[in-house]
């Protein structure tokens, strides 16, 4: 048995950690100051899921972080890489994840949220049909209810840029509001029609094969070479379609074992 002090104090003497953090630490008082520049709200969706946003990064991960001033707690279920350990380029706010075990609140189902959010962005673009493109309609479906609601949103800024999505500071004062904040007005739901109803389940449906495609990348792209236990759900004269619970694999007849006989229900093994 090794006591825990004596295998941490091995484990960090074996590097210099500490300088290593003095010289690479930068710290937010070191960098320069820039100059403030209003958001386009209008295309603030699309730009936000074009980068992998959602609104469980926004809610979990992101306002913890600018409103109180703490470490966002990553959710139980996640074995994605550290992102400090990732070869692939990962946003800034994966390095403050803070783990731990939470078992009442499970995994955020991903496909799910791609739903929701392409809801989302049929009813905002229905809503700027009928009020102005130029406004800023945000469209939000509660994940617990379902409920959507549809907002005009208008930002209280020092110098109005666009009437159509800025007030004035003197403005927000009348609402309480001040610089940064924004005037919420609720708004009626919008009525979709047979064709707007169609176009709807059309983007909804592409946006889940789109993540069931992605899902499945994911889950799949390190497992190069491993061999893997299936269950034969076709078997046809030029390939063997076989279940792997999540997904599909496809075996061509020509890398099938010489006379080998595989019907529909057997197990099998391939890599």
């Amino acid at each position: 048995m090794i006591p825990d002090e004596e295998l941490k104090t091995d484990l960090a003497s074996r590097r210099p950690y500490q300088k290593w953090l003095e010289e690479q630490r930068i710290e937010l008082t070191d960098l320069p100051s820039v100059a403030g520049k209003a958001l386009n709200h209008v295309t603030l969706t699309p730009r936000m899921q074009a980068l992998g946003y959602t609104q469980e990064t926004m809610q979990f991960m992101l306002l913890p972080m600018i409103k109180e001033l703490r470490d966002p707690l990553g959710s139980m279920g996640n074995d994605a890489a550290l992102a400090v350990m990732s070869e692939k380029p990962r946003m800034l706010y994966d390095y403050f994840k803070q783990r731990f075990a939470q078992v009442t609140n499970p995994p955020i189902d991903s496909i799910r949220e791609e739903v929701i959010m392409a809801m989302e962005e049929a009813n905002q673009k229905a809503g700027r049909s009928k009020y102005g493109h130029d406004l800023d309609i945000r469209a939000m479906i509660d994940r617990k209810s379902g409920t959507i609601s549809l907002e005009r949103w208008t930002e209280v800024v020092d110098e109005v840029e666009d009437d159509h999505i800025h007030m004035t500071a003197e403005e927000g004062k009348k609402h309480s509001l001040t610089v940064g904040e924004f005037l919420r007005q609720p708004l009626p739901p919008i009525e979709f029609g047979r064709i707007a109803a169609q176009t709807a389940k059309q983007v909804i449906s592409q946006k889940v094969r789109e993540a069931e495609r992605a899902r499945q990348y994911e889950e799949y792209k390190d497992r190069v070479g491993e061999i893997v236990v299936g269950t034969i759900k076709r078997a046809e004269s030029y390939s063997i379609t076989v279940d792997l619970g999540r997904a599909e694999g496809v075996i061509r007849r020509e890398e099938m074992i010489p006379r080998e006989n595989l019907r529909q229900g057997d197990r099998v093994r391939a890599y």
